[in-house]
């Protein structure tokens, strides 16, 4: 469902004058090229602000404006600012599709704020009507600007509690979810792992303590990470559960952005030891699940079945290398004062568990802090044992192995990632994690020698 208005005659049109011309800051054109004209198709939204996407394609002479059903009004102004701009800069009529051909005055009269508020008030009821009637099979989905938002009773049932402010609420929602990644929320992330000789993946999110994380319903499981009860130096463990499990013992902590995409709180103290009782007593394993496994190709990144290559094409025997790398960078910066604090290493252990440091945009490294995690006190153990060449070696290792079995981009992607994890610990406030003083001249050395390992270039 939509509602399109066209302009004729306006082959001419430049997209990018009237972008620029619009009273409306951070507008984004997604679009192949749109330098000198219009294309022929066309995505513009305001950043932060927009819900869905305004749709322009250009036929001919002919501009359609498309508004999606679900748009909020935000989105319905400006696509009107787009039919009012063009329509006035080349003197033409208007076209609504459900109306008489229309000069630019009457079609201001007709279509201004008053029915783009009821237009948008009218889509969401309509879409209340059919989650009620129960005219679609499972969940219904729309693509917003940036996110796709699954709509079903996670979402609605809430919303639908408060009738007065259900369209506030939904839009605030949709919109949350199109631009979480500007808050400072951990994921969504998903970490497929395989059972040897099958060929058969269980994928699953990491969920730890302090730490606001976007779980994705594509998870099958979840695993908590936090301190093991049995251990007298606070080691981590995991505690594996599955997700439905999980989504039954968090209740009302959870916030849903949409059917697909469950938020969780910063879990501490009482609440989050509370979590892991509950979590320990439906305890279980990825592969004792067989219904909730899926195909390995089904999955992202996808393994090669006939090679029996693991994700992105690396053998699992070479991850191992590449999760040692993740610890190794660690341990050289924490070590380039000559010593290595205990509180250092948990809450490193913590935050490689979590996810929450060194991402850089790379596709391979939340996959090696995940493999780090498991084992993590073992290999600490091995690359304190090993001297500075040998760790070198490694780290330079590691970037080869990534080069060659999945392409240079990806190499560089990590690269990148490694690099800032690195800074990030040298750099943090009050040194690492609050331990310790700011980059120091032995850390710089540090750093400029890692740059060099992994083949990076001042910026």
């Amino acid at each position: 469902m939509s509602h399109s208005f066209y302009i004729k005659g306006v082959g001419d049109a430049s997209l990018e004058q009237t972008i620029k011309a619009l009273p409306f800051e951070d507008l984004v054109v997604d679009a192949k090229d749109y330098n000198g004209g219009w294309p022929e198709i066309a995505h513009v939204y305001q950043d932060n602000v927009s819900v869905r996407s305004v749709e322009t394609a250009m036929d001919g002479n002919t501009l359609q404006v498309r508004i999606m059903a679900h748009s909020s009004p935000d989105d319905f102004r400006l696509a009107a600012a787009i039919v009012d701009h063009v329509a006035t800069t080349h003197g033409r009529d208007i076209d609504p599709e459900d109306n008489e051909t229309m000069s630019i005055e009457r079609w201001r009269e007709a279509y201004g704020e008053d029915w783009q508020r009821e237009q948008a008030r009218t889509y969401l009821q309509m879409l209340v009507s059919m989650y009620k009637g129960g005219k679609y099979e499972g969940n219904m989905t729309m693509w917003g600007t940036r996110h796709e938002l699954e709509v079903g009773p996670r979402l609605m049932e809430p919303l639908l509690a408060d009738p007065d402010s259900f369209s506030k609420n939904f839009f605030d929602t949709f919109r949350r979810l199109n631009y979480l990644d500007r808050e400072d929320i951990f994921g969504p992330s998903l970490v497929a792992i395989s059972q040897k000789g099958s060929d058969k993946q269980a994928v699953f999110s990491a969920l730890g303590d302090e730490v606001p994380t976007a779980l994705s319903t594509q998870a099958a499981f979840i695993a908590l990470t936090h301190q093991d009860p049995d251990s007298p130096d606070g080691d981590r463990t995991q505690t594996v559960l599955t997700f439905d499990d999980f989504v039954e013992i968090a209740g009302d902590s959870l916030t849903w952005l949409g059917d697909g995409v469950a938020l969780t709180p910063p879990y501490t103290g009482e609440q989050w030891q509370a979590l892991v009782a509950a979590a320990q007593e439906k305890k279980t394993d990825f592969f004792d699940h067989p219904e909730l496994l899926r195909d390995a190709q089904e999955t992202a990144p996808k393994a090669d079945s006939e090679t029996g290559e693991d994700s992105f094409g690396i053998p699992e025997e070479h991850w191992n290398i590449v999760a040692h790398s993740v610890v190794a960078t660690f341990l050289t910066i924490a070590t380039a004062d000559g010593k290595v604090d205990k509180k250092e290493v948990t809450e490193f252990q913590k935050k490689i568990v979590e996810g929450a440091v060194g991402m850089s945009g790379s596709e391979i490294m939340p996959r090696a802090m995940m493999q780090a995690a498991i084992g993590f006190d073992e290999r600490l153990k091995d690359l304190t044992q090993r001297n500075g060449t040998e760790i070198a070696h490694l780290v330079a290792g590691a970037r080869e192995i990534v080069s060659r079995y999945a392409g240079e981009d990806q190499a560089a992607g990590f690269s990148h990632a490694l690099y800032e994890m690195a800074e990030s610990i040298a750099s943090a406030s009050g040194g690492f994690l609050g331990f310790g003083s700011k980059i120091d001249k032995d850390e710089r050395m540090v750093l400029d020698g890692l740059k060099r390992l992994l083949k990076l270039v001042d910026e």
